[in-house]
Order: C-alpha cells, then structure tokens, then sequence
C-alpha cells in the first residue's frame, strides 16, 4: 500500500526524535478574542456587502424595466408612425387620383360645352 507501517516512520526518523512533540489542543484567550473580533468584523463587512448588492440589485431591476418599458413606448409610437405613413400614403394615392378624374372631367365637361354651343349655334341659325 502507498501508507507506511507505524514502525517503518519510527525506523525512517531515529528513535532519538520520539515522541513527537504535539501542538497545543487549544488555543490562548488572547488569540480566541482576536479570532472572535475578526470572525465578527467579517461578518458585518459580509452584511454590509451583502445589503449593497441587494440594493444594486434592485436598481438595476429598475432600470432593465424602465428600458423595457421605453423600448415597449418607442416600438409602439413607430408602429403608430408606420401606420400613420401608410394611411397618409393611401390618403395622398386616392387624392392624386381624384385629381386625375378632375382634369379628365374638366376636359370633356369642357368638349361638351363647345359641343352644346356648337348645337345651339346650329338651331339659332335653322330657326
């Protein structure tokens, strides 16, 4: 196995070195209350940090809905521009075409005028 026997480490070491002298089990009171202050100054820097990014959460929660928001606004009022264009587009085709019919009335209404003054011209003269 990769672990050697008990006996093979006191052979590799001398017997001259046993026992091992062993770490205290705990630690000082002046240590434990170091540990203590640093553990809880920690633990409200961690608070702190914890608070801040809560709240940048929620800003930044915020903001994406106002962009939605202004996106959901500006595709909106595009939509009403396109539409508006398209109407006014229909509206200016039909209006050019009425135009057109008008000129074109106007010149028969204006062939049938010199017609109808042609015709009357012919019956003073037979009568």
């Amino acid at each position: 196995s990769a672990w050697i026997e008990e006996l093979e480490v006191y052979r590799l070491i001398g017997d001259e070195d046993l026992p091992f002298e062993l770490p205290s089990y705990s630690i000082s009171e002046e240590e434990s209350a170091e540990a203590q202050e640093k553990i809880e100054s920690l633990e409200e820097a961690l608070k702190a940090h914890q608070e801040k990014f809560r709240r940048f959460r929620v800003r930044a929660e915020m903001v994406s809905k106002k962009k939605d928001a202004e996106i959901a606004r500006v595709t909106d009022n595009n939509l009403k521009y396109k539409q508006h264009n398209i109407v006014g587009q229909d509206i200016q085709a039909e209006l050019n075409h009425a135009r057109k019919q008008i000129k074109t009335l106007s010149v028969l209404q204006g062939e049938q005028e010199i017609k109808i003054k042609a015709l009357n011209a012919r019956l003073k003269k037979k009568s």
